[in-house]
Formats: C-alpha cells, structure tokens, sequence
C-alpha cells in the first residue's frame, strides 16, 4: 500500500491515505470527510458517530480470501428508508483488488465490483419491478429483483474509496438467485454499476475469531417496524453496496 500522509483541512489533526484505492478518509479528530483531489485536500463535511451495532468486526482486522490477505481498513454505515441501518467495511487487499465486506441481520457478504458485457443496458430505477429478472446481468443462474428502495449514508469510519457526501441518498436494487447468488445493482452511478456478492462466514475468510465488543447489559424499547403496503417486517438482502471504486476479483 501507498501511504500519503497529511492534515486535515479542518482541524490540522495528522490523516493517512494507507490504500491507493482511497478517496476519503475520515478525520479521527474531528470526524471531516476529507477527500484528496489531483489539486489538493477538500472537506467534504463532517460525518456522525458510528452507532453501535454489536458487530464482530473492527479496522485493522486481516483475513483471506480465495488465497488473497486483506485487511479492513474502512466502515460505511448505511441508514434504509425505512429505519434501522447496515454496515459495510471496505476490504483492502495485498494485490491492490478492493471489495466490500457487507453485514445485515448477521450474515457476510464479500461483494466486488461486476462489469457488463459490452452493449448491455440495465432497467431503469423506476422501470425495475421486483420479481423481475434481470437478464443483462452475467451469473451462472439467473438474478430476480428481491428489494428495490432509497438509502442514505449515515456514518463512516477510516478509508474509503469513494467520494462520500455526508447524508448522501441514493437508490439500490437487491438481486437473488439460486445457489446463495447475490447482486446489488448501484443506480447512484451512470450508467449504473453491478456488485456480485459471495455470503460467507468469518470462519472462511480467516476472522473466526472476531467477537463482538462486550458492553454492558442495558434495557432499551424498541418500535416495531413493517412494510407500509403489508405489514411484513422487510429484510435486508446481501448488498446495498454503495460502493465507488472497486476491482473485479
């Protein structure tokens, strides 16, 4: 990895662009979205605490994958439209490929960049229809629309590698198929991009022995949350990958 040290823009506090994939880093001190240009450092604003979310993972956790040693070296916190959150942590490998580690409901899922063939087109946001399958994009098997809606960046921590906007919105379509297939379609990009997700455990890419910060017990209440047409409690699928810069593994 290329380290390009610097100050931040807002507050003077020391900052490391560690990947070359980088975009952003958030300030530890002062919690900017600091973004480097080919000019100079931009402050892109300040992001919001990380919630808790009893996740097993942290910065600086090294696994593998396929053969390949990563690291975690950034976190996006990702608010759904309709309540509650989701992480996912930007993973750095050693032979420069990036990708996302996605979290929700206690599943993983290790999501990379897919490009189309040449000449195919995706749907339109609007013109997607759940259930529908979405032949253009390449999978063994085909890839049917499970969820479709708007989320907004919430919170980050570390390196990122895109150009995060604090309370950013931007539009998603979760994809599944047979054989535990995964994919995100990214309609915050134009033309949009695809993500293929591979679900895996924390044993497989060597984190088995990630814990959960233990906290104290405490009582909360909670508000039960369901689909505004049925009242079905909704699910958050693989990916909602909001992701900018990633290679192909």
């Amino acid at each position: 990895m290329s380290t390009l040290q610097a100050n931040c823009p807002s507050c003077a506090g020391p900052i490391e662009f560690k990947a070359g994939s980088t975009i952003v880093v958030v300030c530890p001190f002062c919690r900017s979205a600091i973004s480097r240009t080919d000019r100079a450092l931009e402050d892109l604003g300040k992001v919001a605490e990380i919630a808790d979310s009893q996740s097993p993972l942290k910065l600086g956790l090294k696994g593998t994958f396929n053969g390949n040693k990563f690291e975690l070296t950034g976190r996006a916190q990702l608010r759904h439209e309709l309540g509650g959150f989701w992480d996912e942590w930007y993973a750095t490998f050693s032979n420069g490929w990036v990708g996302w580690l996605a979290e929700a409901q206690g599943k993983f899922y290790l999501t990379f960049y897919q490009p189309l063939p040449e000449g195919s087109v995706l749907p339109s946001f609007n013109g997607l229809q759940l259930g529908q399958n979405v032949a253009e994009i390449p999978n063994p098997t085909p890839l049917m629309v499970q969820e479709k809606g708007r989320g907004t960046f919430a919170a980050a921590e570390g390196e990122i590698p895109y150009k995060l906007e604090p309370g950013e919105k931007f539009e998603y379509a979760d994809l599944a198929g047979k054989n535990n297939a995964f994919a995100t379609i990214d309609y915050s990009m134009d033309p949009p991009w695809v993500f293929l997700a591979t679900q895996v455990t924390l044993a497989e890419i060597g984190l088995g022995d990630a814990k959960p910060v233990e906290r104290e017990a405490r009582r909360i209440s909670t508000a039960a949350m369901g689909c505004p047409k049925c009242g079905g409690p909704p699910q958050l699928l693989a990916g909602h990958n909001r992701t900018r810069y990633l290679s192909k593994l």
